[in-house]
């Protein structure tokens, strides 16, 4: 009797220890697969980080570097490299009226090297105004050869005082209106460009008007 006493407590010695040790191993691979999940997801994460965003559009190559799409292209037998805060395929909502060719061939027919840029001073949020005027400005006396003017479209604050006071019915010179608007459109009438947008998406308008005067956007 004693010795089938101790039998059974060794057999259920042997089964703590066995219970034990599979339990051991099923918090392992509990651990371990928790440890090669958040490694995939890190993984992940990092090489989605910084890989390269490219895509071709239209024949241009754009390239995301930090917050700008870079692309090149040729005018006038001189290679430029152009930096835009939006790529092609984030700008397919901006209603477009018009081609921005057709106000680039209104300077060549009136022998004008010069446009004003005007917006209204009594608008609500002008950073993003002054941010696409900046831009649309930088391209064109960077590559289409085209001096930017400052101007105004009412003499209401001290910043237009001495500014020339521009909108869309002056005759006989090259305007381009950047308006604050819930609309996100481009709308091009004979001399006058109007860039419109509300926030952000003024800085899309202008960016679809510089891919537009390049061909890249049709």
């Amino acid at each position: 009797m004693k010795k089938e006493k101790g039998k059974k407590g060794k057999g259920k010695k042997e089964e703590k220890i066995k219970k034990k040790g599979i339990l051991s191993l099923v918090i392992t691979l509990v651990v371990v697969i928790i440890i090669i999940g958040f490694a995939i997801f890190y993984i992940y994460n990092y090489v989605n980080k910084y890989k390269v965003k490219k895509y071709q559009y239209n024949g241009f190559d754009f390239v995301k570097n930090g917050n700008f799409w870079i692309t090149q292209i040729v005018s006038n037998n001189t290679l430029y490299t152009i930096e835009l805060r939006y790529g092609p395929r984030d700008l397919k909502e901006v209603n477009v009226t018009g081609n921005p060719i057709d106000w680039l061939k209104l300077k060549q027919k009136w022998k004008v090297n010069a446009a004003y840029v005007t917006f209204d001073p009594e608008q609500k949020n002008l950073t993003w105004v002054a941010i696409a005027a900046s831009d649309i400005s930088t391209n064109m006396a960077k590559v289409l050869n085209i001096i930017p003017v400052a101007a105004c479209t009412k003499n209401a604050t001290q910043a237009c005082y001495n500014r020339s006071i521009v909108d869309c019915s002056k005759r006989n010179s090259l305007v381009i209106f950047i308006n604050e608007s819930n609309e996100t459109k481009l709308v091009v009438d004979r001399n006058c460009i109007v860039v419109e947008g509300n926030n952000k998406n003024i800085v899309k308008t202008a960016d679809r008007l510089i891919l537009g005067w390049y061909c890249i956007m049709r």
